[in-house]
């Protein structure tokens, strides 16, 4: 069961750093846009980041680690 969790744990931290790097790839296309843009572009990516792990439990797929 633990291996289970540690697994999940790793899932997480890797498909938490992409949607980080995502992020900031949109953020620095976006660099002549309003900063209420760009504001939004970070909220929006750590509001996914803050719902990753329950969305990560309902759905039905995987990513393999």
């Amino acid at each position: 069961m633990r291996d289970l969790g540690l697994v999940w744990t790793a899932g997480l931290l890797l498909k938490g750093t992409a949607l980080l790097v995502f992020v900031f790839l949109v953020a620095a296309m976006l660099r002549r846009a309003s900063a209420g843009v760009r504001h939004l572009v970070w909220s929006s990516g750590i509001v996914a980041l803050l719902a990753l792990p329950l969305v990560s439990l309902t759905l039905p797929w995987r990513w393999p680690v």
